[in-house]
């Protein structure tokens, strides 16, 4: 693979140009390791009165120090007898001219730099959408075109181009760094993150904005949802739509982080309204019904109990709801499904979201659909949060059929990089190195999320405190005397699946992943922690555990 120049092309695939970034997987996939692509090249030539300026969209090093310059002209182009003509609204530019200034400009200006020494330099315009119909009524050189009846034999064309001279370091060395100076080489990794969040919020609310849409009565709404579908962000619209009009709220889920995460989110929160996990919801009913043991602690106590218990008894006029929205529903068992119907005012909303893939605890399905058989189930599979190459990972190593999880996101995103190891000894040298890695990419602490494939108890690396000069911001085991969570504050999260899951992070090192064969269980604790990422994936796998995971079909 040739080096490609700025290193963030497909990070910054979004903002490139759809046929730009063609041409580079064409060119990355097919050029020889020797050359160096340097892509969206900006120069300027500043006179006394005005200053001229220009773009090459790809300039070509090799290592002789030849230079071979790239115009792409995407889309339909005219042939008139003045040469190829492309139109810019009532613009017309002629390609030919358009190449030779581009070309003349940055000879002049190497000349400039290096004291009159000459850059060979020679040129190519680039079609992939057009076919020339009469090349000599153009005034092209044939050699120096390459229309669509030849755009997949473009790299091999670039390679003849530029081959018959011999390697020569210093001349190499003296253009590279030419054109560095007017490079930024260094990804950006922070604008990237914005654009993708950008993103990811607009186009994940586009599901909010479909359910927004839909009027039934009664209204019993199940969306079955991927990863990153939007899931989290329509609950919040449905919460703020009914806290909005006075009606009383709930929004309850499994997963105590994931509340505490989205209380932050809607804070403040008006009276009538409530977020709570569902083992929250029945302490505090229990406690309006008088039934709450005197000697309950959370770190000791039986909630399942404790929920049956809460069945039994009539429910508190306090704690019926106008609106009742769950989120991860996979996570309730059948039995649960029992006490939120019964939450429910007459003619109240139930907004119930769920992906089976990430059914973490091998529960039985609720079964929405059998409890209202007058309801509406929803399929959503459309993931806006990974970039693709978390998803090709998804459907690669899981066996994950492309029709249940589909590539939304504009961003390629970084590749996903497998590590092995073969006892826990190695573990820490291991995430030292993909956090050193993810450092020289740029991303911050706070941007990087350690996550366990195991559960709290059963997790070394979730006892650590400080890991490669970081402290780490985990949660101790622990409750206060109001039944909080105490959580170490750090400067890298760690945490476990079972916690982290309907959260994300730009970057994820997803560790401790051991195992021997690829149950259903095993595949849904990968598949919610893969797609924890948002950016950049590291697995970091047992020898084992990567074997059977290698050998899915």
């Amino acid at each position: 693979m040739p080096t490609i120049l700025p290193t963030d092309w497909r990070l910054s695939a979004a903002s490139t140009h759809a046929g730009e970034f063609q041409t580079l997987e064409l060119l990355a996939e097919r050029l020889p390791d020797e050359l160096t692509v340097f892509h969206s090249l900006h120069w300027t030539n500043a006179a006394k009165h005005y200053t001229q300026w220009g773009e090459i969209d790809f300039c070509i090093l090799h290592p002789s120090g030849r230079i071979l310059v790239i115009e792409q002209k995407n889309g339909g182009l005219e042939e008139t007898p003045e040469g190829l003509v492309k139109h810019y609204g009532s613009t017309a530019k002629n390609v030919a001219r358009q190449i030779g200034r581009s070309v003349e400009q940055l000879r002049e200006k190497f000349k400039r730099v290096h004291h009159g020494k000459p850059l060979e330099v020679d040129y190519l315009i680039y079609c992939p959408d057009y076919r020339l119909q009469s090349l000599n009524a153009v005034s092209l050189d044939k050699t120096r075109i390459v229309d669509a009846s030849r755009r997949e034999q473009l790299p091999e064309i670039v390679v003849e181009m530029l081959s018959g001279k011999p390697a020569d370091p210093v001349a190499h060395k003296r253009i590279f760094e030419f054109f560095c100076d007017d490079l930024r080489l260094e990804p950006d990794v922070n604008a990237h993150l914005e654009k993708q969040a950008r993103h990811y919020v607009q186009l994940a609310d586009g599901l909010a904005d479909t359910l927004a849409q839909l009027h039934f009565a009664p209204y019993r709404l199940c969306v079955r949802g991927t990863a990153g579908s939007g899931k989290t962000q329509a609950a919040l619209k449905e919460f703020r739509h009914a806290a909005a009009a006075g009606d009383a709220v709930l929004l309850t889920c499994f997963n105590r982080p994931l509340a505490d995460r989205i209380t932050a989110l809607l804070a403040p929160l008006p009276q009538n309204a409530s977020v709570a996990t569902f083992y929250q919801l029945c302490r505090d009913i229990a406690l309006a019904q008088g039934i709450l043991p005197t000697d309950f602690a959370p770190q000791s106590a039986d909630w399942d109990a404790l929920a049956e218990a809460v069945l039994n008894h009539e429910i508190p006029e306090a704690f019926r709801f106008k609106a009742v929205i769950v989120d991860e529903g996979q996570d309730f068992s059948p039995r649960w499904v029992e006490l939120i119907d019964r939450l429910l005012l007459p003619d109240a909303r139930l907004l119930w979201l769920e992906d089976p893939r990430q059914n973490l605890y091998g529960k039985p399905a609720a079964d929405f659909a059998t409890r209202h058989s007058h309801g509406v189930t929803l399929h959503a599979s459309q993931n806006f949060r990974n970039p693709r190459s978390v998803v090709t990972a998804l459907h690669t190593f899981l066996d994950i059929p492309t029709a249940e999880i589909r590539a939304s996101n504009p961003i390629p995103g970084l590749e996903v990089d497998i590590h092995t190891y073969q006892d826990g000894s190695e573990l820490a040298a291991l995430i030292e190195k993909c956090l050193s890695n993810l450092q020289k990419s740029g991303f911050a602490p706070e941007q990087i999320a350690l996550i366990s494939f195991h559960g709290f108890k059963h997790s070394r690396m979730l006892q650590w405190r400080n890991l490669a000069g970081f402290s780490l911001k985990r949660f101790t085991g622990e409750y206060d005397e109001k039944g909080q969570q105490v959580v170490e504050e750090g400067e890298v999260l760690v945490d476990s699946i079972y916690r982290f899951k309907g959260q994300h992070a730009p970057a994820v090192i997803f560790t401790e992943i051991d195992f021997t064969a690829l149950s259903e269980t095993i595949k849904n604790r990968l598949f919610c922690g893969m797609t924890r990422a948002s950016m950049k994936l590291d697995l970091i796998l047992s020898e084992p555990a990567a074997a059977a995971l290698l050998q899915v079909d």
